[in-house]
């Protein structure tokens, strides 16, 4: 089983012998190290997997590795894959160009040296790393601007909802002091009807008092007068 810190890479060669090579060329570099023996197979596995760089024979039958390459160009998915080219004919500079022109970011010249070979896998797999790294911190920035976006949507809504309840409150609180209102109001007036009624009746009550006190004296008076009279 490959442990997971092993970095995948490619290898593309229709002579299986000059695979098994490349393979023993790259041993004991932690590396996952996948195989194709044509560009068809190639392309399957480029869009299969996440490879840190394919390195990649030019002459082949049906594809060779510049029909190979310009076609990993044209998937989103393998676009930016770093292609190393390994032929014997790309000595001339015509060669050179044409394999930068269909993607190529750099080529190994056969028989291939081992030291250049190791050092250049080596580069592209630090830079797969720095990528993955970067993937993972842009992933963790993504999950924490979704967790806060959450947390501040959760927020806005129980704000929300403290913001209707205290509304309601509100509400309720100001038609209770209008009832409140309008129960004082009721009951003043009561009250200043029973009070005009109880001045009405008090009006009436100091009349009839006076009216028994004038009552009393004509007969106090009345009963004088008829003693005065009896002793004459």
């Amino acid at each position: 089983m490959t442990a997971p810190d092993n970095i995948p890479i490619l290898l593309v060669d229709d002579r299986p012998e000059n695979l098994t090579a490349l393979e023993g060329l790259l041993d004991g570099m932690g590396l996952e190290i996948f195989t194709a023996t044509s560009g068809n197979d190639a392309l399957r596995l480029t869009l299969k997997h996440d490879f840190a760089i394919v390195i990649m024979d030019v002459r082949m039958p049906d594809m060779d590795g510049f029909e190979t390459a310009e076609l990993m160009r044209a998937y989103p998915k393998t676009s930016t894959l770093p292609i190393i080219f390994v032929s014997a004919v790309m000595k001339d500079t015509q060669h050179q160009f044409k394999g930068y022109e269909t993607g190529a970011f750099d080529y190994l010249l056969k028989p291939v040296d081992p030291t250049i070979l190791r050092s250049k896998v080596r580069v592209f797999c630090d830079l797969y790393r720095q990528r993955q790294r970067l993937e993972a911190h842009e992933q963790q920035l993504e999950t924490l601007v979704k967790e806060r976006t959450a947390e501040l949507r959760e927020a806005n809504e129980q704000l929300r909802k403290e913001l209707a309840e205290r509304t309601r409150a509100e509400e309720a609180l100001s038609h209770l002091n209008e009832e409140l209102e309008q129960r004082v109001s009721e009951r003043t007036r009561e009250l200043e009807q029973r009070n005009h009624e109880l001045e009405q009746m008090n009006k009436v009550f100091i009349g009839r008092e006076l009216k028994m006190v004038e009552l009393k004296e004509k007969i106090a008076g009345l009963e004088n007068r008829g003693h005065q009279e009896k002793e004459e």
